[in-house]
């Protein structure tokens, strides 16, 4: 059984659509978000 998630990357066409998806359907807040040159990434946590 897991019990836990350390870190999970994924890479994804539109940045703000998934991470509206994460915080709307699975609770997650966003932390950070980093720009680098053409790439984004997004740091999340859950609430529990």
């Amino acid at each position: 059984m897991i019990t836990s998630i350390g870190q999970v990357m994924l890479y994804v066409n539109d940045v703000e659509a998934a991470a509206h998806f994460w915080k709307e359907k699975a609770g997650f807040e966003r932390v950070e978000k980093q720009v680098q040159g053409s790439t984004s990434v997004l740091h999340h946590s859950s609430q529990g």
